[in-house]
Protein backbone atom coordinates (compact mmCIF):
# COMPACT_ATOMS: atom_id res chain seq x y z
CA UNK A 1 0.00 0.00 0.00
CA UNK A 2 2.86 2.15 0.58
CA UNK A 3 4.61 1.49 -2.49
CA UNK A 4 1.60 2.29 -4.46
CA UNK A 5 0.87 5.42 -2.79
CA UNK A 6 4.00 6.58 -3.87
CA UNK A 7 3.81 5.17 -7.46
CA UNK A 8 0.54 7.31 -7.42
CA UNK A 9 1.84 10.53 -6.71
CA UNK A 10 4.64 9.69 -9.70
CA UNK A 11 1.90 8.71 -11.88
CA UNK A 12 -0.14 11.36 -11.88
CA UNK A 13 3.16 13.92 -12.50
CA UNK A 14 3.67 11.79 -15.94
CA UNK A 15 0.49 11.91 -16.82
CA UNK A 16 0.83 15.46 -16.69
CA UNK A 17 -3.31 15.99 -16.69
CA UNK A 18 -4.69 18.40 -13.44
CA UNK A 19 -7.73 16.01 -13.06
CA UNK A 20 -5.70 12.92 -12.77
CA UNK A 21 -2.55 14.72 -10.68
CA UNK A 22 -5.76 15.51 -8.19
CA UNK A 23 -7.18 12.35 -8.27
CA UNK A 24 -4.27 10.13 -7.77
CA UNK A 25 -2.63 12.20 -5.34
CA UNK A 26 -5.83 12.36 -3.01
CA UNK A 27 -5.82 8.66 -3.41
CA UNK A 28 -2.18 8.52 -2.73
CA UNK A 29 -2.75 9.85 0.49
CA UNK A 30 -4.91 7.36 2.08
CA UNK A 31 -2.85 4.30 0.80
CA UNK A 32 0.08 5.97 2.55
CA UNK A 33 -1.79 6.21 5.75
CA UNK A 34 -3.30 2.37 5.57
CA UNK A 35 -0.28 1.16 4.73
CA UNK A 36 2.81 3.35 7.00
CA UNK A 37 -0.24 2.86 9.87
CA UNK A 38 0.72 -1.01 9.51
CA UNK A 39 4.36 -0.28 9.75
CA UNK A 40 4.66 2.19 12.30
CA UNK A 41 1.67 3.94 13.77
CA UNK A 42 3.17 7.13 14.16
CA UNK A 43 4.38 7.04 10.75
CA UNK A 44 0.66 6.57 9.85
CA UNK A 45 -1.16 9.23 11.85
CA UNK A 46 1.67 11.55 9.90
CA UNK A 47 1.21 10.37 6.23
CA UNK A 48 -1.72 12.45 5.37
CA UNK A 49 -0.11 15.36 6.77
CA UNK A 50 3.30 14.90 5.58
CA UNK A 51 1.87 14.45 2.10
CA UNK A 52 0.03 17.43 2.65
CA UNK A 53 3.36 19.54 3.11
CA UNK A 54 5.47 18.01 0.10
CA UNK A 55 2.65 18.79 -2.41
CA UNK A 56 2.08 22.50 -1.19
CA UNK A 57 5.95 23.02 -1.28
CA UNK A 58 6.02 21.42 -5.02
CA UNK A 59 2.86 23.74 -5.44
CA UNK A 60 4.96 26.80 -4.11
CA UNK A 61 8.10 26.33 -5.70
CA UNK A 62 7.56 24.23 -9.20
CA UNK A 63 7.68 25.73 -12.67
CA UNK A 64 4.47 24.18 -13.91
CA UNK A 65 1.27 24.96 -15.56
CA UNK A 66 -1.13 27.18 -13.10
CA UNK A 67 -3.89 24.32 -13.65
CA UNK A 68 -1.20 21.94 -12.18
CA UNK A 69 -0.60 23.94 -9.41
CA UNK A 70 -3.62 24.82 -8.37
CA UNK A 71 -4.82 20.69 -8.53
CA UNK A 72 -1.99 20.19 -6.49
CA UNK A 73 -3.07 22.88 -3.70
CA UNK A 74 -6.16 21.28 -3.84
CA UNK A 75 -4.97 17.67 -3.17
CA UNK A 76 -3.10 19.39 -0.48
CA UNK A 77 -5.82 20.67 1.16
CA UNK A 78 -7.75 17.41 0.94
CA UNK A 79 -5.27 15.33 2.47
CA UNK A 80 -4.56 18.08 5.20
CA UNK A 81 -8.08 18.14 5.75
CA UNK A 82 -8.00 14.32 6.37
CA UNK A 83 -4.74 14.31 7.97
CA UNK A 84 -6.05 16.62 10.53
CA UNK A 85 -9.11 15.21 11.58
CA UNK A 86 -6.93 11.85 12.06
CA UNK A 87 -4.20 13.99 14.06
CA UNK A 88 -6.37 16.32 15.58
CA UNK A 89 -7.15 13.89 19.01
CA UNK A 90 -3.55 13.75 19.58
CA UNK A 91 -3.78 17.35 21.15
CA UNK A 92 -7.66 17.97 21.57
CA UNK A 93 -7.55 17.63 25.33
CA UNK A 94 -4.40 20.62 25.48
CA UNK A 95 -6.29 22.91 22.88
CA UNK A 96 -9.81 22.58 24.67
CA UNK A 97 -8.07 23.45 28.26
CA UNK A 98 -6.51 26.12 26.63
CA UNK A 99 -9.43 27.35 25.08
CA UNK A 100 -11.71 26.48 27.79
CA UNK A 101 -9.89 28.98 29.98
CA UNK A 102 -11.42 31.69 29.86
CA UNK A 103 -15.06 29.67 29.80
CA UNK A 104 -13.50 28.49 33.28
CA UNK A 105 -12.84 31.12 35.30
CA UNK A 106 -16.25 31.98 34.94
CA UNK A 107 -17.27 29.23 37.56
CA UNK A 108 -17.60 25.39 38.11
CA UNK A 109 -19.97 25.02 35.25
CA UNK A 110 -17.16 26.37 33.26
CA UNK A 111 -14.66 24.54 34.55
CA UNK A 112 -16.33 21.26 34.14
CA UNK A 113 -17.50 22.18 30.84
CA UNK A 114 -13.60 22.47 29.92
CA UNK A 115 -12.90 18.96 31.69
CA UNK A 116 -15.79 17.54 29.97
CA UNK A 117 -14.56 18.87 26.27
CA UNK A 118 -10.60 17.76 26.72
CA UNK A 119 -11.24 13.79 28.83
CA UNK A 120 -12.58 12.63 25.56
CA UNK A 121 -10.61 13.81 22.35
CA UNK A 122 -11.50 11.86 20.11
CA UNK A 123 -15.46 12.75 20.51
CA UNK A 124 -13.89 16.17 20.56
CA UNK A 125 -12.11 16.20 17.21
CA UNK A 126 -14.63 13.96 15.80
CA UNK A 127 -17.18 17.19 16.26
CA UNK A 128 -14.90 19.78 15.28
CA UNK A 129 -13.62 18.04 12.05
CA UNK A 130 -16.40 18.72 9.94
CA UNK A 131 -16.88 22.70 11.14
CA UNK A 132 -12.81 23.08 10.64
CA UNK A 133 -13.48 21.98 6.66
CA UNK A 134 -16.35 24.81 6.29
CA UNK A 135 -14.32 27.25 7.99
CA UNK A 136 -11.01 26.54 6.01
CA UNK A 137 -12.95 27.34 2.78
CA UNK A 138 -14.51 30.70 3.77
CA UNK A 139 -11.32 31.76 4.98
CA UNK A 140 -9.34 31.10 2.10
CA UNK A 141 -11.89 32.10 -0.24
CA UNK A 142 -11.64 35.18 2.54
CA UNK A 143 -8.21 36.05 2.16
CA UNK A 144 -8.21 35.35 -1.93
CA UNK A 145 -10.90 37.95 -2.60
CA UNK A 146 -9.08 40.45 0.32
CA UNK A 147 -5.63 39.94 -1.60
CA UNK A 148 -7.99 40.46 -5.18
CA UNK A 149 -9.13 44.02 -3.68
CA UNK A 150 -5.87 45.11 -2.50
CA UNK A 151 -4.36 43.94 -5.94
CA UNK A 152 -7.16 46.12 -7.73
CA UNK A 153 -6.38 49.17 -6.09
CA UNK A 154 -2.85 49.19 -6.14
CA UNK A 155 -3.05 49.14 -10.26
CA UNK A 156 -5.46 51.81 -10.05
CA UNK A 157 -3.06 53.62 -7.77
CA UNK A 158 -0.13 52.56 -9.72
CA UNK A 159 -1.08 52.12 -13.11
CA UNK A 160 -3.91 54.16 -14.18
CA UNK A 161 -2.91 57.87 -14.27
CA UNK A 162 -6.71 59.04 -15.37
CA UNK A 163 -9.09 60.69 -13.65
CA UNK A 164 -12.35 59.57 -15.22
CA UNK A 165 -13.23 56.07 -16.23
CA UNK A 166 -16.56 55.58 -18.50
CA UNK A 167 -17.77 52.36 -19.39
CA UNK A 168 -21.02 50.48 -20.24
CA UNK A 169 -23.42 49.44 -17.09
CA UNK A 170 -22.63 45.56 -17.75
CA UNK A 171 -18.73 46.28 -17.91
CA UNK A 172 -16.50 43.80 -20.23
CA UNK A 173 -15.47 43.20 -23.70
CA UNK A 174 -19.28 42.67 -24.60
CA UNK A 175 -20.48 46.04 -23.26
CA UNK A 176 -19.08 47.93 -26.26
CA UNK A 177 -20.45 51.30 -27.29
CA UNK A 178 -20.04 54.24 -30.53
CA UNK A 179 -16.87 56.10 -31.25
CA UNK A 180 -19.26 58.89 -30.98
CA UNK A 181 -18.94 59.11 -27.39
CA UNK A 182 -15.05 59.31 -27.47
CA UNK A 183 -15.36 62.06 -30.37
CA UNK A 184 -18.04 64.29 -28.04
CA UNK A 185 -15.71 63.96 -25.21
CA UNK A 186 -12.66 65.13 -26.99
CA UNK A 187 -14.60 68.29 -27.97
CA UNK A 188 -15.27 69.39 -24.55
CA UNK A 189 -12.90 72.03 -22.96
CA UNK A 190 -12.82 70.63 -19.43
CA UNK A 191 -11.25 67.54 -20.81
CA UNK A 192 -7.37 67.51 -21.59
CA UNK A 193 -7.09 64.13 -23.07
CA UNK A 194 -9.56 61.38 -23.91
CA UNK A 195 -8.18 58.03 -24.62
CA UNK A 196 -10.84 55.33 -25.87
CA UNK A 197 -9.78 51.99 -26.02
CA UNK A 198 -11.32 48.87 -27.88
CA UNK A 199 -11.05 45.18 -27.68
CA UNK A 200 -11.15 42.38 -30.77
CA UNK A 201 -11.53 38.99 -29.44
CA UNK A 202 -9.45 36.55 -32.27
CA UNK A 203 -8.95 39.84 -33.91
CA UNK A 204 -5.77 38.40 -36.25
CA UNK A 205 -3.50 35.10 -36.35
CA UNK A 206 0.08 35.52 -35.62
CA UNK A 207 2.11 33.38 -38.85
CA UNK A 208 4.95 32.93 -36.75
CA UNK A 209 3.10 30.07 -34.49
CA UNK A 210 -0.39 30.08 -36.13
CA UNK A 211 -1.94 31.20 -32.95
CA UNK A 212 -4.88 33.17 -32.90
CA UNK A 213 -4.75 36.67 -31.19
CA UNK A 214 -6.72 38.24 -28.69
CA UNK A 215 -5.64 42.39 -29.26
CA UNK A 216 -6.77 45.77 -27.61
CA UNK A 217 -6.37 48.82 -29.36
CA UNK A 218 -6.06 52.20 -28.65
CA UNK A 219 -3.89 55.40 -29.38
CA UNK A 220 -0.55 54.77 -28.95
CA UNK A 221 0.83 58.20 -28.92
CA UNK A 222 -1.29 58.79 -25.67
CA UNK A 223 -1.42 55.78 -23.89
CA UNK A 224 1.26 56.83 -22.01
CA UNK A 225 -0.52 59.73 -21.06
CA UNK A 226 -2.84 57.73 -19.54
CA UNK A 227 -1.02 54.36 -17.88
CA UNK A 228 2.14 53.29 -16.47
CA UNK A 229 2.49 49.67 -18.58
CA UNK A 230 5.99 49.81 -16.85
CA UNK A 231 8.38 48.98 -20.53
CA UNK A 232 11.05 46.86 -20.49
CA UNK A 233 11.99 48.16 -24.02
CA UNK A 234 10.32 51.59 -26.05
CA UNK A 235 10.89 53.17 -29.42
CA UNK A 236 8.75 55.87 -29.98
CA UNK A 237 10.08 56.59 -33.77
CA UNK A 238 8.29 53.39 -34.59
CA UNK A 239 4.88 53.82 -33.42
CA UNK A 240 1.91 54.35 -36.55
CA UNK A 241 -0.91 52.49 -38.00
CA UNK A 242 1.13 48.91 -38.10
CA UNK A 243 2.73 49.22 -34.50
CA UNK A 244 2.18 46.52 -31.91
CA UNK A 245 3.45 46.39 -28.24
CA UNK A 246 3.69 43.01 -26.48
CA UNK A 247 3.86 42.10 -23.27
CA UNK A 248 7.20 40.52 -22.57
CA UNK A 249 6.10 37.09 -22.35
CA UNK A 250 4.58 36.83 -25.80
CA UNK A 251 7.73 38.84 -26.85
CA UNK A 252 9.74 36.06 -25.65
CA UNK A 253 7.47 33.38 -27.17
CA UNK A 254 7.89 34.78 -30.65
CA UNK A 255 11.22 35.80 -30.46
CA UNK A 256 11.31 39.24 -30.79
CA UNK A 257 12.53 42.49 -29.72
CA UNK A 258 11.84 46.05 -30.62
CA UNK A 259 12.04 46.90 -34.29
CA UNK A 260 11.17 43.76 -35.34
CA UNK A 261 8.34 42.82 -37.94
CA UNK A 262 5.30 40.81 -36.73
CA UNK A 263 3.48 38.93 -39.74
CA UNK A 264 -0.34 38.68 -39.10
CA UNK A 265 -3.71 37.49 -40.84
CA UNK A 266 -6.79 38.90 -40.18
CA UNK A 267 -9.89 37.36 -40.84
CA UNK A 268 -10.62 38.55 -44.48
CA UNK A 269 -7.57 36.60 -45.14
CA UNK A 270 -5.10 39.99 -45.71
CA UNK A 271 -1.77 40.26 -44.31
CA UNK A 272 0.43 42.92 -42.56
CA UNK A 273 3.64 42.96 -40.73
CA UNK A 274 3.52 44.77 -37.20
CA UNK A 275 6.69 46.25 -35.72
CA UNK A 276 7.06 46.24 -32.50
CA UNK A 277 7.63 49.49 -31.01
CA UNK A 278 7.31 48.76 -26.89
CA UNK A 279 7.55 45.83 -25.02
CA UNK A 280 5.69 45.94 -21.35
CA UNK A 281 5.97 44.06 -18.50
CA UNK A 282 2.51 44.81 -16.19
CA UNK A 283 -0.51 43.03 -17.91
CA UNK A 284 -2.77 44.40 -15.45
CA UNK A 285 -4.42 47.10 -17.89
CA UNK A 286 -3.63 45.04 -21.37
CA UNK A 287 -3.72 41.51 -20.28
CA UNK A 288 -4.10 39.70 -23.61
CA UNK A 289 -0.37 41.19 -24.18
CA UNK A 290 -0.95 42.37 -27.41
CA UNK A 291 -1.86 46.75 -28.07
CA UNK A 292 -2.50 47.50 -31.70
CA UNK A 293 -3.70 50.86 -32.89
CA UNK A 294 -6.94 51.92 -33.66
CA UNK A 295 -6.00 53.00 -36.94
CA UNK A 296 -4.84 49.35 -37.95
CA UNK A 297 -8.29 47.86 -38.36
CA UNK A 298 -9.48 51.22 -40.41
CA UNK A 299 -6.64 50.39 -42.95
CA UNK A 300 -8.26 47.23 -43.64
CA UNK A 301 -11.06 46.99 -46.48
CA UNK A 302 -13.90 44.91 -45.47
CA UNK A 303 -13.23 45.13 -41.50
CA UNK A 304 -15.38 47.17 -39.15
CA UNK A 305 -13.82 49.02 -36.54
CA UNK A 306 -14.35 47.74 -32.88
CA UNK A 307 -16.71 49.33 -30.52
CA UNK A 308 -15.02 51.18 -27.66
CA UNK A 309 -15.06 49.11 -24.60
CA UNK A 310 -14.23 51.79 -22.22
CA UNK A 311 -12.63 55.89 -22.21
CA UNK A 312 -10.41 57.17 -20.16
CA UNK A 313 -10.30 60.59 -19.30
CA UNK A 314 -8.23 63.27 -17.68
CA UNK A 315 -9.50 66.59 -16.48
CA UNK A 316 -7.49 69.73 -18.07
CA UNK A 317 -5.73 72.08 -15.68
CA UNK A 318 -7.94 73.91 -13.08
CA UNK A 319 -10.97 71.81 -13.40
CA UNK A 320 -12.60 70.49 -10.30
CA UNK A 321 -14.23 67.15 -9.95
CA UNK A 322 -17.84 68.39 -10.08
CA UNK A 323 -17.60 70.68 -13.36
CA UNK A 324 -15.47 68.10 -14.75
CA UNK A 325 -18.78 65.49 -13.97
CA UNK A 326 -21.00 68.01 -15.63
CA UNK A 327 -18.76 68.04 -18.86
CA UNK A 328 -18.95 64.33 -19.30
CA UNK A 329 -22.67 63.63 -18.50
CA UNK A 330 -23.57 66.51 -20.91
CA UNK A 331 -21.97 63.71 -23.41
CA UNK A 332 -22.72 60.12 -21.57
CA UNK A 333 -26.64 60.89 -20.77
CA UNK A 334 -27.59 60.67 -24.07
CA UNK A 335 -26.68 56.87 -23.59
CA UNK A 336 -28.21 55.17 -21.58
CA UNK A 337 -25.54 52.26 -21.03
CA UNK A 338 -23.02 54.45 -20.64
CA UNK A 339 -21.51 55.15 -17.09
CA UNK A 340 -18.96 57.70 -16.11
CA UNK A 341 -16.44 57.39 -12.55
CA UNK A 342 -13.71 58.80 -10.96
CA UNK A 343 -11.18 56.32 -10.34
CA UNK A 344 -12.25 56.24 -6.69
CA UNK A 345 -15.67 55.19 -7.69
CA UNK A 346 -15.18 52.51 -9.46
CA UNK A 347 -12.70 51.28 -7.33
CA UNK A 348 -15.63 51.28 -4.85
CA UNK A 349 -18.14 50.12 -7.54
CA UNK A 350 -16.01 47.18 -8.58
CA UNK A 351 -15.30 46.15 -4.85
CA UNK A 352 -19.28 46.16 -4.61
CA UNK A 353 -19.18 43.97 -7.21
CA UNK A 354 -16.03 41.49 -5.77
CA UNK A 355 -18.18 41.45 -2.46
CA UNK A 356 -21.35 40.20 -4.30
CA UNK A 357 -19.53 37.43 -5.62
CA UNK A 358 -17.74 36.51 -2.36
CA UNK A 359 -20.93 36.89 -0.71
CA UNK A 360 -22.76 34.21 -2.85
CA UNK A 361 -19.80 32.00 -2.34
CA UNK A 362 -19.69 32.55 1.86
CA UNK A 363 -23.89 31.93 2.06
CA UNK A 364 -23.11 28.26 -0.06
CA UNK A 365 -20.46 27.64 2.38
CA UNK A 366 -21.55 28.98 5.55
CA UNK A 367 -24.50 25.97 4.63
CA UNK A 368 -21.86 23.28 5.18
CA UNK A 369 -20.67 25.34 8.55
CA UNK A 370 -24.75 24.60 9.21
CA UNK A 371 -24.22 21.04 8.51
CA UNK A 372 -21.80 20.61 10.59
CA UNK A 373 -23.12 22.51 13.55
CA UNK A 374 -25.68 19.77 13.38
CA UNK A 375 -22.56 17.39 13.80
CA UNK A 376 -21.38 18.90 16.94
CA UNK A 377 -25.70 19.08 18.44
CA UNK A 378 -25.67 15.40 18.00
CA UNK A 379 -22.45 14.68 19.35
CA UNK A 380 -23.23 17.04 22.78
CA UNK A 381 -26.31 14.66 22.66
CA UNK A 382 -24.91 11.63 22.65
CA UNK A 383 -22.93 13.00 25.20
CA UNK A 384 -25.14 13.72 27.57
CA UNK A 385 -27.03 10.14 27.45
CA UNK A 386 -23.36 8.50 27.59
CA UNK A 387 -22.77 10.72 30.56
CA UNK A 388 -26.52 10.40 32.17
CA UNK A 389 -25.67 9.20 35.32
CA UNK A 390 -22.87 11.26 35.86
CA UNK A 391 -24.78 14.89 35.07
CA UNK A 392 -27.13 12.75 37.88
CA UNK A 393 -24.38 12.95 40.56
CA UNK A 394 -23.70 16.15 39.42
CA UNK A 395 -27.67 17.27 40.56
CA UNK A 396 -27.31 15.14 43.83
CA UNK A 397 -23.67 17.37 44.93
CA UNK A 398 -25.83 20.02 44.69
CA UNK A 399 -25.69 21.79 41.22
CA UNK A 400 -28.51 23.87 39.72
CA UNK A 401 -30.31 23.08 36.44
CA UNK A 402 -29.50 25.96 35.13
CA UNK A 403 -25.81 25.45 36.00
CA UNK A 404 -25.91 21.84 34.46
CA UNK A 405 -27.14 23.79 31.31
CA UNK A 406 -23.94 26.04 31.50
CA UNK A 407 -21.84 23.30 31.78
CA UNK A 408 -23.03 21.63 28.27
CA UNK A 409 -23.40 25.22 26.69
CA UNK A 410 -19.86 25.65 27.46
CA UNK A 411 -18.52 22.89 26.00
CA UNK A 412 -20.13 23.10 22.74
CA UNK A 413 -18.37 26.89 22.77
CA UNK A 414 -15.50 24.94 23.23
CA UNK A 415 -16.02 22.24 20.30
CA UNK A 416 -16.87 24.57 17.99
CA UNK A 417 -13.71 27.10 18.97
CA UNK A 418 -11.45 24.24 18.55
CA UNK A 419 -13.02 23.41 15.03
CA UNK A 420 -12.99 27.27 14.00
CA UNK A 421 -9.17 27.66 14.98
CA UNK A 422 -8.37 24.64 13.38
CA UNK A 423 -10.37 25.95 10.02
CA UNK A 424 -8.92 29.44 10.27
CA UNK A 425 -5.79 28.13 10.68
CA UNK A 426 -5.67 25.75 7.69
CA UNK A 427 -7.82 28.48 5.33
CA UNK A 428 -5.17 31.16 6.12
CA UNK A 429 -2.32 28.72 4.98
CA UNK A 430 -4.15 27.36 1.78
CA UNK A 431 -5.24 31.26 1.12
CA UNK A 432 -1.72 32.26 1.16
CA UNK A 433 -0.79 29.55 -0.92
CA UNK A 434 -3.53 30.10 -3.69
CA UNK A 435 -2.22 34.20 -3.99
CA UNK A 436 1.35 32.81 -3.86
CA UNK A 437 0.26 30.47 -7.19
CA UNK A 438 -1.71 32.82 -8.88
CA UNK A 439 -0.20 34.84 -11.53
CA UNK A 440 0.70 38.40 -10.14
CA UNK A 441 -0.68 40.22 -12.67
CA UNK A 442 -3.92 39.03 -11.38
CA UNK A 443 -3.46 38.87 -7.64
CA UNK A 444 -0.11 40.65 -7.02
CA UNK A 445 -0.59 41.84 -3.24
CA UNK A 446 -1.21 40.11 -0.37
CA UNK A 447 -3.97 41.22 2.74
CA UNK A 448 -5.38 39.16 5.35
CA UNK A 449 -8.98 40.18 6.43
CA UNK A 450 -8.04 40.18 10.17
CA UNK A 451 -11.45 41.53 11.02
CA UNK A 452 -13.49 38.94 9.17
CA UNK A 453 -11.30 36.05 10.79
CA UNK A 454 -12.15 37.02 14.38
CA UNK A 455 -15.71 37.18 13.50
CA UNK A 456 -15.62 33.89 11.78
CA UNK A 457 -14.47 32.66 15.37
CA UNK A 458 -17.11 34.66 16.93
CA UNK A 459 -19.34 33.13 14.98
CA UNK A 460 -17.96 29.70 15.36
CA UNK A 461 -18.27 30.22 19.21
CA UNK A 462 -21.82 31.59 18.89
CA UNK A 463 -22.86 28.64 16.20
CA UNK A 464 -21.63 25.80 19.07
CA UNK A 465 -23.47 27.96 21.84
CA UNK A 466 -26.25 27.80 19.98
CA UNK A 467 -25.94 23.87 18.80
CA UNK A 468 -26.08 23.28 22.40
CA UNK A 469 -28.80 24.44 23.35
CA UNK A 470 -31.51 21.42 23.05
CA UNK A 471 -28.26 18.82 24.65
CA UNK A 472 -27.93 21.01 27.11
CA UNK A 473 -31.91 21.53 27.99
CA UNK A 474 -32.16 17.94 27.98
CA UNK A 475 -29.79 18.03 30.86
CA UNK A 476 -31.34 20.15 32.78
CA UNK A 477 -34.45 18.21 32.65
CA UNK A 478 -33.25 14.82 33.68
CA UNK A 479 -34.63 13.61 36.65
CA UNK A 480 -31.76 12.91 39.17
CA UNK A 481 -32.67 9.76 41.30
CA UNK A 482 -33.32 7.86 37.63
CA UNK A 483 -30.19 9.53 35.91
CA UNK A 484 -27.98 8.27 38.73
CA UNK A 485 -29.55 4.37 38.79
CA UNK A 486 -28.94 4.60 35.19
CA UNK A 487 -26.31 2.09 34.18
CA UNK A 488 -26.39 0.28 37.74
Amino acid sequence: LTLLGLALVVWGFVLDEYLYLLLFTVLAGIFLYLGLSRINRLAGRFALIGLSAALLIVALTADLRASMLLALLGAAALNAFLGMNILSPSFATPAARALGAPIAKLGIPGKLARENAGRSPDRTATAASALMIGLALVTAVAVVAASFKATFADVLESAVAADWIVLGDQGGPNSGFSPAVGEGLAELPELAEVLPVQWVQDGFRSLADQDVRTAYSTSLDDVDKHFDLDFVARDDSLLGPTAVLLHENQADDLGVTIGDGVEVEFVDLSSKELTVAGIYSDLAIFDSGWVVSTELWESIDGITAPQDIYITVIEADGVGEETARTAITSVTDDYSQLDASTKDEFQEDQEAQIGQVLTVINVLLFLSVILALLGVAITLALSVFERTREIGLTRAVGATRRQVKRMVRGEGVIVALFGGVLGVGLGVIFGLACVEIIPDDFVGKLAIPWGSLVAYLVIAALAGLIAAYFPARRAAKLNVLEAIATGE
